[in-house]
C-alpha cells in the first residue's frame, strides 16, 4: 500500500490514456487505478480475482 501515496502525489505526470485496466492482487492496484481515473475520467476495467478459489 505504500506505493499508493507515491502514485497519488504524482498523478499529474501520468499521460492521458484512453482506458485504465487494473488487476488484483494486490487490491491496492484498484485504489491506484481509481485515483488515476478521477484525474482523467476515462473507462476503467477492474479485474477482481478470487485468491481463495
Amino acid at each position: 500500500m505504500f506505493w499508493f501515496f507515491s502514485v497519488k502525489r504524482n498523478r499529474k505526470n501520468i499521460p492521458d490514456y484512453d482506458l485504465i485496466i487494473s488487476v488484483s492482487l494486490p487490491f491496492t492496484s484498484h485504489l491506484v487505478a481509481h485515483s488515476i481515473n478521477k484525474k482523467i475520467g476515462k473507462k476503467w476495467i477492474m479485474d477482481v480475482g478470487d485468491p481463495f478459489s
